[in-house]
């Protein structure tokens, strides 16, 4: 009697680290970026390693996102991810951390053309820009 009992929660606890493995980051998209405001096209992958395409956040999207979930955050109740940015106007990368409170970007690097900037000055040909923010 307890042998089929315990082949019966051993398939349900396989069963749910199959689903925590493979779920789709499309689901935690959703839920969690679409009430921030973002928007995307296209979302692939799994939450441990997804692809953005055409991410949006109120300005020009960004042809592609890559995202890799950091396992160890949460366990404080927090999901860090390793974010890659590449477009033809920006490229960059950093750690976002994702809280029920809010988000942060961390350790973040990146190049991006004057163009995507709301700026009202214009820059001379063969003349470039720095800033650090």
């Amino acid at each position: 009697m307890r042998r089929p009992l315990l082949f019966i929660v051993l398939g349900v606890v396989l069963f749910a680290a199959f689903a925590v493995v493979n779920l789709p980051a499309r689901l935690i998209f959703d839920a969690a970026a679409g009430p921030a405001g973002l928007r995307a096209g296209l979302v692939q992958g799994t939450v441990w390693d997804a692809t953005i395409l055409r991410l949006a956040a109120g300005g020009p999207p960004v042809a592609e996102t890559r995202a890799r979930l950091r396992p160890g955050g949460l366990l404080g109740g927090s999901a860090r991810f390793d974010v890659t940015v590449r477009d033809a106007t920006v490229r960059g990368e950093g750690v976002v951390t994702l809280r029920p409170g809010g988000a942060t970007l961390e350790d973040a690097t990146g190049v991006m053309a004057l163009s995507r900037l709301p700026l009202s000055f214009a820059v001379p040909p063969g003349q470039s820009v720095q800033a650090d923010i």
